[in-house]
């Protein structure tokens, strides 16, 4: 790897997943992702052809071609070469995208930088990666006032949409400056196919966000798949959603896969429903995709049903659980089935979809994209037969490989170690598979509910807690109470509802009703809200700690009377 100390900024080779590209696949001896993704679009005369859209705004390819050669040629100029980590903290925008292909110019490496991290895990991920520039939306910038005293690589930040004196006061450099004043030579520098493309960060759901290494050929080949198997962009299709691209999600979504294809995108800055329908009509998107909440909060638009939604023909979805009833109501309302995949910022983009047949099965996670091999085994290593829960285990194009694996001790080396079994990757994902082949999601494996000899599925329970017309939002887990392991129901109810004994016998007769007796709660706790990643996963964690909480306060309690 060219520019890189392997044995600090990567785990040892002998901890790496095998790296399986399909044959199918047919690379340059080097290559670069703005070529590939952008530049080649423009050799082949797509100049003017519209890469993306936002709000009344439209941006051709070569518009964000030449944005892209701008603000390379000044970041070279800050010192900013191959394999240099450049992150940045944006808002959906065209300048966003320009950014991203101008580091990728230069063969450094984008690191996407959500505004959601905490100042904590921002310093630390921006530390570890050795940001050298950071560029930032100007209405995030008391963000980086804050973290920016204790960052210790990065010597250069740039504001995307900042006013004159905002920049003069802050002494930053201003994106706009570069985009007006740049140098228009043409520039790229060309990289080893096994040199790493992109990181990007986990949602530190359980701990510190994990760096995730791309490497040029997993990108390309995972840019393929996905658009072969999954959204079948071409030109003239217009993809849109609602998910930041610095997330992992978004990244792919919008900075990737649709510019393989030669297709457009649709921005919008923050997600608001309203808005995303407005752009659905307005940018005549082809391609919806979106968390299984996002699909909820249009559903729940008041005028949803003033909105042209014609031009769509595929709308996936992905991040958290898809219910059986959201599915029926979209389609209901839109005549058009959602296709749930699913995939990991490990594995960069998806791995599993139901729109590889085209022929979703409401409740599963769908297929894997031909050239991903799924392999799912028991608590013995050994095969599981059709409908038996077991581990999910990866091997394709991409796999878990961390970014600094030693750095703050050796969690993180020990979390390589444990995801890597046979080359395959592990995430922790138990699943089932069905005589057709399609992937069911059951749970995160330290969150998988034993009882009575039997392993369940929270999933489950939540979603028969959900179907109780006062019901908001259920969240359930397993924890150990005075040595008997019980489960726990944390239920939130629907606006202007009030908790009462009669309510919570309510809803335990329902569950008695849908739920065998082993499935059943044996407690059930009203909260005001179940706490929920940025991608809707429960953050079930929280919940646990809610509840020992409680106990200690009782316990407390008691001790004082």
């Amino acid at each position: 790897m060219e520019g890189l100390i392997e044995e600090r900024h990567l785990p040892p080779r002998e901890l790496w997943p095998d790296i399986v590209i399909p044959k199918e696949m047919i690379f340059p001896p080097k290559a670069n992702l703005a070529y590939a993704l952008l530049d080649r679009h423009i050799k082949a005369g797509k100049n003017k052809e519209i890469a993306a859209y936002f709000s009344d705004t439209k941006v051709t390819y070569e518009d964000v071609y030449a944005g892209s050669i701008r603000i390379a040629h000044a970041l070279a100029k800050l010192g900013v070469k191959k394999n240099s980590r450049v992150a940045f903290m944006l808002l959906n925008s065209p300048e966003a995208l320009m950014v991203n292909f101008a580091i990728l110019r230069l063969g450094a490496i984008p690191v996407p930088a959500s505004p959601f991290w905490s100042p904590e895990n921002a310093i630390f991920i921006l530390n570890n990666v050795e940001a050298q520039c950071l560029i930032v939306t100007h209405s995030l910038l008391s963000k980086i006032q804050e973290i920016k005293p204790k960052l210790q690589n990065t010597r250069h930040f740039i504001l995307v949409k900042a006013p004159i004196q905002t920049v003069r006061d802050t002494g930053f450099l201003s994106l706009e400056k570069m985009l007006d004043k740049g140098d228009d030579t043409y520039l790229l520098e060309e990289k080893q196919l096994d040199d790493i493309g992109i990181i990007l960060h986990t949602s530190g759901t359980t701990g510190t966000p994990k760096g995730c290494v791309h490497l040029i050929k997993s990108v390309l080949t995972e840019c393929y798949l996905v658009n072969k198997y999954v959204w079948r962009l071409a030109s003239g299709d217009t993809i849109g959603g609602s998910a930041p691209l610095t997330f992992a999600a978004g990244y792919g979504t919008f900075c990737l896969i649709p510019f393989w294809a030669g297709a457009s995108v649709s921005l919008v800055a923050r997600f608001i429903p309203e808005e995303v329908l407005k752009a659905i009509t307005q940018h005549k998107i082809t391609i919806l995709t979106g968390l299984t909440t996002t699909y909820q909060k249009l559903l729940e638009c008041t005028n949803f049903g003033a909105y042209d939604l014609s031009s769509l023909r595929i709308c996936t979805t992905g991040g958290s659980s898809l219910e059986v009833r959201l599915y029926k109501k979209w389609l209901e309302k839109t005549g058009l089935p959602l296709f749930e995949g699913l995939g990991a910022t490990e594995f960069l983009h998806l791995i599993i979809s139901n729109a590889v047949r085209m022929k979703p099965k409401p409740g599963s996670v769908g297929l894997p994209l031909p050239g991903i091999e799924i392999k799912i085994i028991n608590e013995e290593g050994k095969k599981c037969h059709t409908g038996e829960m077991g581990r999910k285990l990866v091997k394709g194009p991409t796999g878990a490989i961390y970014w600094k694996p030693l750095a703050g001790g050796e969690k993180l080396l020990d979390a390589q170690r444990k995801s890597i079994i046979d080359g395959y990757t592990f995430l922790g994902d138990i699943v089932c598979r069905n005589k057709d082949g399609y992937i069911y999601f059951i749970a995160r494996e330290e969150d998988l509910i034993f009882k009575e000899g039997h392993k369940i599925g929270p999933m489950e329970i939540e979603e028969v807690l959900k179907e109780h017309p006062l019901v908001e939002d259920a969240g359930v887990v397993e924890m150990d109470i005075q040595n008997e392991e019980k489960i726990l129901a944390f239920v939130s109810l629907k606006p202007r509802i009030k908790t009462s004994h009669n309510l919570e016998e309510s809803l335990n007769n329902f569950c008695k009703e849908k739920l065998v007796s082993y499935e059943v709660p044996d407690e059930i706790h009203f909260v005001d809200f179940i706490p929920r990643t940025p991608a809707g996963k429960p953050l079930r964690w929280m919940l646990r700690e809610w509840e020992s909480k409680r106990l200690r306060s009782d316990k407390h309690s008691e001790n004082k009377s």
